[in-house]
């Protein structure tokens, strides 16, 4: 059985791979089609850029199923022929996840590209500088493997505002993207998962949630410490001490804040 999962920016798909991860056999690549895949890894291949020289889609799925039983994309790192090809490729499992509040979604999109905090536990990495390469100042830091690495609330000291129209634009970006994928998906037998319910509900809920994964994988259901802490809000980044920082949050909540498209409470 191979699976494939898809999901659009900051919508949980990295805390849902390392649950699967945790499942005993099943190994899952993140984003292979990413432009920055080869660059994390020195054995990565660059598949995208293999992609774009010619090489057939087909072949390069089958390569990495020979190395792996389980994909992460996200939606905009594939186009809608390749997406479409990937998801109704036979034999394979396909699982997604999305994120209601698309208010949340734009300004956490925005305030990691700002960062470079993409998940919580980038936070013990040490960068030199932030998305637009300003160092970061060396104030409160940590020790953290070795290295001085600023804490995970330093990394938010100082934010820039973020502009209301930008936030805007990302939201309907957003929105656009999850319906590429259901798109992709219609007609398919799926699981689509919500952020919402699988991270932010009570431990009985999430637990709900990932019961129906392993039921719809047909893979048995595993106790594991690790999979309670990928649900736990200790990875989870919003936060007063972390995006309540923005200077003008309150400004971009009384904006764009609607109960059809979510709110900034942290």
């Amino acid at each position: 059985m191979n699976i494939i999962l898809i999901g659009h920016p900051r919508s949980g798909t990295n805390s849902l791979v390392e649950i699967l991860r945790c499942q005993p056999g099943l190994t899952v690549v993140n984003e292979p089609f990413c432009e920055e895949h080869a660059s994390w890894n020195p054995s990565n291949s660059d598949y995208l850029a293999r992609l774009n020289s010619g090489e057939s889609f087909s072949a390069l799925i089958d390569e990495l199923f020979n190395k792996f039983n389980g994909i992460k994309e996200l939606s905009y790192q594939l186009t809608g022929d390749t997406l479409r090809q990937l998801v109704h490729r036979p034999g394979v499992r396909v699982v997604t996840l999305r994120r209601r509040n698309l208010l949340q979604v734009a300004v956490s999109f925005l305030l990691a590209e700002r960062t470079g905090i993409w998940k919580r536990w980038d936070a013990d990495a040490p960068p030199a500088a932030d998305h637009f390469g300003t160092p970061y100042p060396a104030v409160g830091l940590e020790r953290v493997g070795g290295h001085v690495a600023p804490s995970l609330n330093d990394r938010y000291q100082n934010l820039d505002p973020l502009e209301v129209d930008v936030v805007q634009d990302r939201m309907f970006w957003t929105a656009q993207e999850i319906a590429r994928i259901d798109e992709a998906v219609a007609g398919l037998e799926t699981l689509q998962l919500v952020y919402e319910d699988l991270y932010l509900g009570t431990r009985e809920s999430k637990q709900r949630q990932v019961a129906s994964l392993w039921k719809f994988l047909d893979l048995p259901h595993i106790d594991s410490s690790r999979i309670e802490f990928f649900l736990s809000d200790a990875v989870r980044q919003a936060g007063r001490a972390t995006y309540g920082q923005v200077p003008n949050i309150a400004k971009i909540e009384a904006a764009l804040g609607s109960d059809m498209t979510g709110h900034l409470r942290f």
